[in-house]
């Protein structure tokens, strides 16, 4: 069994690489209706999971940019891991909190600032 200090600094490592590949992965990809970005991950069990959020019907581009952010995440992390992105319809005004992996990459501003 190892250290304890040793397996924090092995999760912290994930999570700084599994959320700066999402960061990189999204750019280009966040269309309008695109609401929120959570993310999860398991070093014990080797994969990381994403959560798309999506306002309204999920075009088929969409799904699409999705895909390109699956597969570039894909391509930072060894074949071992486990990378899967799914997308889902949250309408709002439903709160997105609910859906919380382990993180928020994105999160889109869904209120008036002057009101």
């Amino acid at each position: 069994m190892e250290p304890e200090h040793i397996i924090e600094e092995t999760e912290l490592k994930l999570r700084l690489d599994v959320i700066l590949s999402l960061h990189r992965a999204l750019l280009g990809e966040i269309s309008t209706p695109l609401r929120g970005v959570t993310v999860g991950w398991s070093h014990e069990n080797r994969e990381i999971t994403v959560h798309a959020l999506f306002d309204g019907e999920i075009s088929e581009a969409d799904r699409a940019s999705m895909d390109m952010v699956e597969t570039e995440m894909m391509a930072d992390f060894p074949a071992n891991f486990d990378v899967n992105v799914t997308c889902f319809r949250i309408d709002a005004p439903e709160n997105l909190n609910e859906y919380t992996l382990q993180e928020w990459a994105y999160r889109r501003r869904e209120y008036d600032p002057l009101e």
